[in-house]
């Protein structure tokens, strides 16, 4: 059974809101909600990896881990296609740190 939830309508999850979309994934770990747009949210957590690899100066404290943890919640759902769970897998065995 799915259910309405909350969502940002702009989606807007960057690197000041990990904890909350790694939150909202695991919330609904293997029941996606309908009204979540799967490829949106992958872009946000694209944009969240690719903000930790640039290393900006004023990224959250504990950001590379808060960036690890959202990658693990988004690999154990079941929200996301098999090319992007490949996608975040790469990331997370190319990081060295």
């Amino acid at each position: 059974q799915h259910e309405y939830v909350e969502v940002d309508d702009d989606y807007k999850y960057d690197r000041t809101r990990v904890k909350e979309l790694s939150q909202l994934i695991c919330k609904y770990l293997e029941n996606k909600p309908d009204n979540v747009d799967r490829n949106r949210i992958y872009n946000c957590v694209k944009l969240c990896h690719d903000d930790l690899l640039k290393e900006w100066g004023d990224n959250p404290e504990r950001y590379h881990e808060d960036v690890r943890m959202l990658l693990s919640v988004c690999l154990a759902s079941n929200w996301f296609t098999e090319k992007q769970c490949s996608n975040m897998l790469s990331w997370v065995n190319s990081w060295t740190f």
